[in-house]
């Protein structure tokens, strides 16, 4: 499991305008099951993701088609995760 930390490198006006097309790219992933969880970061500096069911390389090989990251609007740090506790049924702990 992953924690993807966006942050953005634009005004807001610019990462507004990439909105529809980064949901998108995003609902196919939720779609296929590699997200499962989704936020925006408060303030607005960025979002977050968690990912699932691939390995770092595929990952990166997703997030470099965001829209978000593909036009330089955002930067990505990759964080693995080896869960240990969870209160949530999709996220299987040892």
């Amino acid at each position: 499991m992953f924690f993807v930390l966006l942050t953005y490198q634009v005004p807001l006006d610019r990462i507004d305008a990439l909105l529809t097309a980064h949901y998108a790219h995003v609902d196919r992933y939720f779609a296929n099951g590699t997200f499962v969880l989704a936020a925006r970061r408060q303030p607005r500096t960025g979002g977050a993701f968690l990912a699932r069911g691939v390995n770092r390389e595929e990952l990166e090989a997703i997030l470099a088609e965001d829209p978000f990251i593909s036009s330089g609007a955002a930067t990505c740090e990759l964080f693995e995760l080896q869960p240990t506790r969870s209160a949530l049924a999709e996220i299987a702990v040892p």
